[in-house]
């Protein structure tokens, strides 16, 4: 019995381990295929699918070159960290500070707060995207970075993961820092952030990808060409008749390159994060 059960064990690790192999070339090729292209001329890539061959003779910078020439990619990339930072900032301060309030404190409708906080997580953004537009527009935000990110500057899921992070803390840590004078704000700056920091640097991080990355929300508000982020400063790549697939392919890969390196940068911080905050409150 035990030895069925070691090769039932050990078949369904090289299951999963294939499973996730094929998964991960399934999504890899695209993008493979994306930057080997963006090297490649663009009238070559006209006349249909090119062989290796002629790929591999054809390797050029051009597309590449004609994109810093002729579009603002450093100020569309200073646009779009420039957003990702006030998101970030403003997530840490005021979804921490909503999830230590749920954590810890108890007030009236703190139960139904909490169930109506953890339904919102359920609605997809887009649904509120006509009713948040209206709104920024008659606060005259339109080409601004206020308006650019004032609907992303707090977070359901920030709060409740930094909540359930919170909770994961020793009570006794809370109860002496109290019983020695330190309060609430003082437990809070000097205890809960700093030990809820992998759970924070998780959320930062998956903050900082999705802001990065998107496109329908900048391009609703940024009027401004000056305040175009780099998704929406490519879609120029695409005013022209003709099919420009190699700058098409330099353009996503430009767009790509930041957030796959924070990814694989700080992607053991993101599952720790996550981990710590997974527990039950």
């Amino acid at each position: 019995m035990k030895k069925k059960k070691e090769r039932s064990m050990k078949g369904m690790k090289r299951f999963g381990i294939v499973s996730r192999i094929i998964l991960g070339v399934f999504f890899i090729v695209p993008v493979l295929i994306a930057v080997l292209f963006s090297f490649v001329p663009n009238d070559l890539l006209l006349g249909g699918m090119p062989s290796i061959k002629e790929v591999v003779n054809n390797l050029t910078l051009e597309n590449y070159s004609w994109i810093f020439e002729n579009v603002e990619v450093f100020n569309y990339v200073k646009n779009s960290l420039m957003m990702c930072f006030i998101v970030i900032v403003t997530h840490a301060v005021f979804g921490s500070m909503g999830a230590y309030a749920f954590a810890f404190y108890d007030f009236k409708g703190k139960k139904l707060m909490f169930t109506l906080m953890t339904l919102a997580m359920t609605i997809p953004g887009e649904v509120c995207t006509v009713c948040n537009f209206l709104t920024v527009k008659n606060m005259g935000l339109l080409s601004t970075m206020v308006g650019l990110t004032i609907t992303s500057w707090c977070s359901c899921h920030t709060v409740f993961m930094l909540r359930q992070s919170y909770l994961g803390l020793p009570k006794e840590i809370r109860e002496s820092a109290l019983i020695d004078g330190c309060g609430d704000i003082g437990y809070f700056i000097r205890f809960a952030i700093p030990l809820s920091m992998p759970t924070l640097a998780a959320l930062s991080i998956t903050s900082f990808i999705g802001i990065f990355n998107s496109y329908l929300w900048p391009l609703l508000i940024a009027r401004d060409p000056s305040m175009y982020t780099i998704n929406i400063g490519m879609s120029v790549l695409f005013t022209s008749e003709t099919p420009l697939y190699g700058r098409y392919m330099a353009g996503a890969v430009t767009s790509m390159i930041i957030p796959i390196l924070i990814f694989i940068i700080f992607q053991r911080q993101i599952v720790k994060g996550m981990t710590n905050g997974a527990v039950k409150g």
